[in-house]
């Protein structure tokens, strides 16, 4: 190969880079929780006040990380309350992440509350040890307790209907549900 040529393959090598990056998917960051046991939920209820612990679990469960001053989190709140309705044996536990009390209580009394558990993380100690980027995120644990996917932004009706709903199938054939 002569010299001159180098520059040319070097530029081409960037190319087909910079075409496959296009390619990937920015909302699919993959978790090294996906196919592992779920980290330790436990906190305290932000409207019971009392103490929740996923040990406590015993069938598969959604925990859905949220903030009233999160704009995907209200994007997405209208479908986990359909959600609720259309699955009515799916546990949704919210995960109040970064946020004041008072707000996160606003808020689902503004919009409703599509939660069996709200925990309360203001620090956001319990969103680290879940490996959290940001709000919303969510991720779907089977009976056993071990994360089955994880999904980063808003779960709109596309993103339930081609990708959660047939997770939760899936746990429904294997009995993980």
């Amino acid at each position: 190969m002569k010299k001159a040529s180098w520059p040319l393959w070097i530029f081409g090598g960037l190319v087909a880079l910079f075409v496959v990056g296009l390619m990937l998917n920015p909302r699919h960051v993959p978790s090294p929780l996906v196919g592992q046991m779920a980290p330790a939920l436990q906190g305290t209820d932000l409207l019971s006040e009392q103490p929740i612990d996923s040990a406590d679990f015993n069938q598969a469960w959604l925990l859905n990380a949220w903030a009233s001053w999160c704009s995907g989190c209200y994007l997405e709140h209208s479908h986990l309350m359909e959600l609720t309705k259309t699955q009515p044996g799916l546990v949704i536990v919210g995960l109040n992440y970064k946020d004041q009390a008072d707000d996160a209580k606003a808020w689902l009394d503004q919009h409703g509350n599509p939660y069996q558990h709200v925990i309360f993380d203001p620090t956001g100690r319990i969103g680290m040890d879940w490996g959290l980027i940001g709000t919303p995120e969510t991720f779907l644990i089977d009976a056993q307790g071990r994360v089955v996917d994880k999904w980063m932004g808003a779960l709109t009706p596309e993103r339930i209907e081609r990708s959660l709903l047939p997770a939760l199938q899936k746990l429904d054939a294997k009995g993980g549900r």
